[in-house]
């Protein structure tokens, strides 16, 4: 059974990964690259149904229910503006920050661990589970390590040092 989890990334899926793994019986601790959360950082993000349940499946739904504004429609448009598709279902458009505030508070309020300054910069296997190495020169072991720093994955890259790169579909 896995003890520890060593979430990297601070941002939105560190602490809500976090208090996922809290409910299965996993503690964790979250590394956070950067020496600051997010306060502030990003426009809007439109949370479709599937998140809204995910939200409520971890009792978090209520945190985010009354931020920003329900959105019944959501069109999705290529980047030439050709409508691709519009779907009606329930979804909520709200403020990046607004919603990462909002888990990051929970987490920390439910007990979870946030280490900010922390950049990963090398993980190996160990006897017992997993070591990550940080900028810093801090380290921290656990069973298992989890990937949560985006687009431009660390995590990712220690595990394949030649992934495709990022892009777009080209629709």
């Amino acid at each position: 059974m896995t003890n520890k989890a060593l979430i990297i990334g601070g941002g939105i899926a560190g602490p809500v990964t976090a208090m996922a793994l809290q409910r299965a019986g996993i503690d964790s601790e979250v590394f956070e690259a950067y020496d600051r959360g997010a306060d502030g950082v990003g426009a809007f993000l439109t949370l479709a149904v599937n998140g809204l349940e995910a939200l409520r499946l971890l009792d978090l739904h209520d945190l985010v229910c009354d931020l920003g504004m329900d959105s019944p429609v959501m069109e999705m448009l290529n980047a030439r503006g050709k409508l691709l598709a519009t779907t009606r279902q329930p979804s909520r458009t709200l403020r990046r920050a607004d919603l990462y505030q909002a888990l990051r508070d929970e987490a920390v309020r439910r007990g979870v661990r946030i280490h900010y300054g922390r950049r990963l910069v090398d993980a190996s296997a160990t006897s017992n589970g997993v070591r990550a190495v940080f900028a810093d020169g801090s380290e921290a072991e656990g069973d298992l390590l989890v990937g949560a720093d985006g687009l431009r994955s660390r995590t990712r890259a220690l595990i394949d040092p030649a992934p495709p790169a990022p892009g777009t579909s080209g629709c």
